[in-house]
């Protein structure tokens, strides 16, 4: 069990954006259908306690097991020792909701791409003109 402790602690990072890839690409229908929010539950964001939802835990690691396949051999043994779905999501660090994080990058986004138009280089004075003065004698 230590395994697979070690394994699900290794890929929890990049299972997240590999979760959170796949919601981004299948949004439209993930929020037409309801189901991204199947489950709700209370997260904590810079300290504030918000409502949160996300779709259900059987959905997700149907989804994670297929992006990442080393994943759905290990399942097997997990749900062996342990039947609890939402612990295991909780282990992988996929408890969290992806319409908070998408709006959160996307105001990042704008922070940075406002950030960036603000420090633009101002436009160079125009040094080509030709000095027309004459030298004194």
């Amino acid at each position: 069990m230590d395994e697979i402790n070690e394994f699900l602690e290794e890929i929890g990072d990049s299972l997240q954006e590999k979760w959170l890839a796949y919601y981004t690409a299948n949004r439209l229908w993930l929020v037409a259908s309801g189901m991204y929010k199947e489950q709700s539950f209370v997260q904590e964001i810079n300290g504030v306690r918000q409502n949160a939802s996300r779709p259900s835990s059987s959905f997700i690691l149907g989804v994670v097991s297929i992006l990442e396949p080393r994943l759905s051999q290990i399942l097997p043994y997990w749900f062996k020792f342990n039947p609890n779905k939402e612990g295991l999501i909780q282990k992988l660090g996929l408890n969290f909701d992806p319409e908070s994080v998408i709006a959160h990058r996307e105001l990042e986004s704008l922070r940075m791409q406002q950030t960036q138009a603000v420090l633009l280089p101002e436009a160079e004075e125009n040094t080509d003109i030709e000095d027309n003065r004459t030298p004194c004698n």
